[in-house]
């Protein structure tokens, strides 16, 4: 989960002048937490959509700490509705957002897309999706 991260801050490092500044934002694992709790439900059993390997704050802050003499990530939670469950996939895929996916043995049909946004909105009262974004800025 962390092993590809820890690549990116050592390359920046090394191309930073002393004193470089890298800022970049980047998604956390509460995004899109509503859909995997939705589809958990209706598959009735535990699947993780790509959003999970996501880092959490404190170990992001962790790995940079050891490339950035400095560094500061702030957290923002954005909820965003759509008007139906179809809508959010079509955001997600033509977006660039989905993380690493669902498990390849996964695959939605008509069937799975009705019952899970039937549950999304039973157990949220909308078709909400939450990204949960990390602003990040390291000091070299």
């Amino acid at each position: 989960r962390i092993n590809l991260f820890r690549t990116i801050p050592r390359s920046f490092k090394k191309a930073l002048i002393k004193k470089g500044i890298i800022a970049f934002s980047i998604f956390g694992p509460l995004t899109f937490w509503e859909l995997n709790q939705s589809l958990k439900e209706v598959l009735n059993k535990d699947i993780s959509i790509g959003s999970h390997i996501f880092l959490e704050k404190g170990k992001l802050e962790i790995i940079l700490s050891k490339y950035f003499h400095k560094i500061y990530a702030r957290e923002l939670i954005v909820k965003e509705s759509h008007v139906s469950l179809m809508e959010l996939l079509r955001k997600i895929k033509y977006t660039g957002i989905r993380g690493a996916g669902l498990n390849s043995s996964f695959s939605w049909n008509q069937k799975l897309l009705k019952r899970t946004e039937e549950i999304y909105k039973c157990k949220f009262g909308q078709i909400e999706a939450t990204y949960q974004i990390f602003f990040c800025r390291a000091i070299k």
